[in-house]
């Protein structure tokens, strides 16, 4: 499973308060080192056309870790890949409030690379909306990992496809919450020990 660990780059959309909003561009195509913030209630956006291409170990597409309400939105007509081991295609962490990612496509080449990992260790909800193909390659690379120490995790996905050993399509968990897993395509996997919803 993915632990706390930020991607390289960082306030590569520009430095935001607490409380703001952080609006990438292609303009910065294609951050190499990835999108990093670690600010309080805060929400990120990747506008259409936005391209994020990581190469290194632990080097996550988009990531955020915080404390407060995470929201990561990435438009369709974006594309997140990362090919490093342990690294994320989206990291999104609080230590206590709700936490939301909207993605579009995400492909992850590296062992425990997850296309999404949306966590809360609050009581706050956790979603995960993914509308285009997640696809990852590596050993323990689940598509989706979404979990919430006490609150209701929800994802909503169209394809996911994992090719890795224990890589699970979709692993979702609440200590307490409610759990609510849709897919409106097929979640597909090659590997041993690898469940399509766990």
């Amino acid at each position: 499973m993915a632990s706390p660990m930020p991607a390289f780059g960082a306030d590569e959309c520009g430095v935001v308060a607490p409380g703001g909003t952080a609006t990438c561009t292609p303009a910065g195509n294609p951050y190499a080192d990835g999108i990093a913030y670690t600010v309080d209630d805060l929400t990120i956006v990747l506008e259409p056309g936005v391209a994020v291409v990581t190469d290194a170990a632990g080097e996550d597409g988009v990531s955020t870790i915080a404390a407060g309400a995470l929201t990561v939105t990435v438009d369709s007509g974006t594309a997140i890949v990362t090919a490093g081991a342990g690294a994320e295609g989206v990291f999104a962490y609080s230590s206590g409030g709700p936490v939301t990612v909207s993605v579009a496509a995400v492909t992850t080449l590296g062992d425990y690379a997850e296309g999404v990992y949306a966590r809360t260790y609050g009581s706050g909800a956790v979603s995960v909306t993914a509308t285009g193909a997640i696809s990852t390659v590596g050993y323990a690379a689940e598509g989706v990992e979404a979990r919430s120490s006490g609150g209701p995790v929800t994802v909503s996905v169209a394809a996911v496809t994992t090719l890795g050993d224990f890589a699970e399509g979709v692993f979702a968990r609440s200590s307490y919450g409610v759990l609510s897993v849709t897919a409106t395509g097929a979640i597909s996997t090659a590997g041993d020990f690898a469940e399509g919803v766990f």
